[in-house]
């Protein structure tokens, strides 16, 4: 990882108030290249198809009466999609006016925006927290430049939603309830390493390394590895 998204990430894991996570994220995205960033909750509907917008954290340095004008997931092409598969890509006019939602791209071009990095970590329970990172110009679409640009806002998007989820509801969890094989696997995870190198480095199976992430997953209430090391580092229960 860069320099820059691991200062990122410790500043993330240092905030404490929502002022200083917005400002976190305002960084983040001068850093990624972008102008705008949005972050929001949607809430699948028990036994419906249909969602329900859910601000959880808003950071926005344009209009901030635009993500309550946009419509809902079931209205909107880019949040239905990113609900369903978790990450879009790259937003644009095509994407809308493909949808039959041109009129809605033109009012969001209003606002300056023209195209996007889109994506949406799956939560248990029904839940996805979407963060959007959005230009006024077009975006360099080859692999080279697109791909890691990608991996950075899925990483940092990680470490957005916990630092609001800590802030909001982790208060009241005092005592990791982790092992010391599990803290040295998020450990690890949180570095970047593939769940085969994290067995060499600890001498472990590679299974026994997929065992140990679900098992500290599970105990954290996350989606996987790599939401529960997150949330465990801004828990202060692992070093960064």
């Amino acid at each position: 990882m860069s320099l820059s998204i691991l200062n990122l990430l410790d500043s993330l894991g240092r905030s404490t108030t929502e002022r200083e996570i917005a400002d976190t994220f305002n960084l983040a995205i001068k850093e990624f290249g972008f102008r705008w960033g949005t972050a929001v909750a949607v809430e699948e509907q028990p036994g419906s198809t249909s969602f329900q917008g859910i601000e959880l954290q808003v950071f926005e340095e344009h209009a901030p009466s635009l993500v309550h004008e946009r419509p809902g997931p079931t209205l909107d092409v880019v949040l239905k999609h990113v609900t369903r598969t978790s990450l879009l890509g790259v937003w644009d006019a095509a994407l809308y006016q493909h949808a039959g939602q041109g009129e809605l791209y033109v009012a969001m071009s209003e606002y300056g925006l023209e195209q996007g990095v889109c994506l949406a970590l799956r939560l248990p329970h029904g839940r996805n927290f979407i963060v959007s990172f959005d230009v006024d110009r077009s975006i360099r679409r080859d692999a080279a430049s697109l791909t890691p640009v990608i991996a950075q806002v899925q990483l940092f998007a990680i470490h957005l939603h916990e630092a609001a989820w800590v802030r909001s509801e982790g208060a009241s969890l005092d005592e990791s309830p982790l092992t010391q094989d599990e803290v040295q696997v998020l450990q690890w995870t949180l570095a970047g390493k593939t769940a085969n190198e994290v067995g060499k480095l600890l001498n472990m199976t590679e299974a026994s390394v997929a065992k140990y992430g679900h098992l500290a997953a599970t105990k954290l209430g996350c989606a996987g590895k790599h939401q529960a090391a997150a949330r465990a580092l801004h828990l202060g229960w692992i070093p960064l």
